[in-house]
């Protein structure tokens, strides 16, 4: 519930500043989040 909440905030940013980031940076981000989400 937590990632999903965290994945929503992170979608509308990337929305707002996602048009400068690829395609491969935004897998990135997620997968990041997602580590820094479990391990935390």
């Amino acid at each position: 519930q937590i990632i999903a909440g965290f994945d929503r905030q992170l979608a509308s940013w990337l929305q707002r500043h996602g048009r400068r980031l690829s395609a491969i940076q935004k897998k990135t981000l997620y997968f990041v989040n997602r580590r820094t989400m479990q391990t935390h």
